[in-house]
């Protein structure tokens, strides 16, 4: 065997276990991670921009996440990964908790616990600001499967603020039933 051919099956190994060892059907991946597993028109169903008066392209990967934008008018991005404490629901709550005290300390507009999520669930959300309808809106969860869930909404252009929560909520609907 030849150098070449050698440097050429390690490299098709390496590649091969790369590619088995993540391959599952999760629709948004195992660590939230870019691939090919990831389902952006499930994450971000189209009633999610729509219900913004956005016309948008279709969402695709975009950094490990979801994305979806309207030019001019703002993003939708949606990421979902396992908990770095473990895969069970304590360190996907200790997860949120931690996004949260940061979402609390860094967006302007925080409100806390989003109402259309159960009391129980650590979860956290805050809103465009009020009258002026842009910036950044954001829910931070953890869904079913024990997965940390961050949905943001960028508003370029002023946008209705019971929209962006209408599209807060499809949102969180649509990555918590994944």
């Amino acid at each position: 065997m030849s150098p070449l051919q050698a440097v050429v099956l390690a490299a098709a190994g390496v590649l091969a276990a790369s590619c088995s060892s993540g391959a599952t059907s999760d629709p948004v991946g195992d660590d939230g991670g870019a691939g090919s597993s990831l389902d952006c028109a499930a994450l971000i169903p189209e009633r999610a921009w729509t219900a913004l008066g956005w016309e948008a392209a279709r969402p695709e990967p975009h950094a490990g996440r979801c994305r979806v934008r309207a030019e001019g008018q703002g993003e939708i991005t949606v990421g979902t990964r396992a908990a770095p404490g473990g895969d069970d629901a304590e360190a996907a709550a200790d997860e949120v908790r931690g996004r949260c005290d940061q979402l609390r300390s860094d967006a302007p507009h925080f409100i806390g616990r989003p109402p259309w999520l159960p009391g129980d669930s650590a979860s956290c959300y805050s809103q465009v600001a009020p009258g002026a309808g842009t910036g950044v809106a954001e829910v931070v969860f953890a869904d079913r499967r024990d997965r940390v869930v961050q949905i943001r909404i960028a508003a370029y252009a002023a946008a209705d603020e019971s929209a962006v929560e209408q599209a807060l909520r499809t949102l969180t609907a649509a990555a918590g039933d994944l």
